[in-house]
């Protein structure tokens, strides 16, 4: 599978611990939930737009790998 770049360097940093994404990592982040790589849930409210509780799912971490 072929990522951006800014969707290795968010999934390395999920990899890594980081369990949270906001701001510009957003719509990274959703695009990553989309192709199954990550997990996570959308806690967006009126402050901005989040995803917390983020892991890396087997499919993303045989990416990884790759």
């Amino acid at each position: 599978m072929d990522l951006f770049e800014a969707e290795q360097r968010l999934l390395l940093a999920i990899y890594g611990g980081q369990e949270v994404a906001e701001g510009e990592d957003y719509d990274t982040c959703g695009r990553l939930i989309g192709y199954g790589l990550i997990r996570g849930d959308d806690t967006s409210n009126f402050k901005g737009n989040r995803y917390e509780y983020l892991k890396v799912t087997a499919i993303g971490r045989e990416v990884l790998a790759a």
